[in-house]
């Protein structure tokens, strides 16, 4: 018995190993780290040129802080759920873990709103240029 378990460890053993070391095996180059990616950085043309690329990139951090607050409102969800599962009698926790879900759904409603304002004020600035003077 005691030879299978030292034939599993060396096995698992070598298999972390090569996990390891499977990445040194490729053939794409090592990313640029530290003193010498601010000297490569400064030596590349900046990525901005134009307005365009100055409203991509507030689109892009939009996205992100969208990103970051959708996870933030589902884990906010599952810990309201936590406080209710593990309150057992204490009412104070309940009360708690209702209040925690009801702000949860506020800021939800609030996330679809700010994701529907921009298209709703495009949407009457557009309909309002359309429209001819009287």
């Amino acid at each position: 018995m005691n030879d299978l378990i030292n034939k599993f460890r060396t096995l698992k053993g070598l298999a972390l190993q090569l996990v390891a070391f499977l990445p040194f095996t490729t053939s794409r180059p090592f990313p640029i780290y530290g003193l010498a990616a601010i000297t490569h950085a400064a030596s590349e043309p900046p990525p901005i040129d134009s307005v365009a690329d100055i409203i991509s990139v507030i689109n892009q951090i939009g996205v992100w802080v969208g990103t970051i607050f959708w996870i933030a409102a589902a884990m906010s969800i599952f810990y309201a759920g936590f406080i209710y599962m593990t309150a057992a009698d204490d009412t104070e926790k309940v009360k708690k873990a209702k209040k925690q879900l009801l702000y949860s759904i506020i800021a939800i409603a609030l996330g679809i709103m700010a994701y529907g304002f921009p298209v709703l004020v495009r949407s009457i600035l557009e309909s309002r240029v359309a429209q001819p003077a009287p």
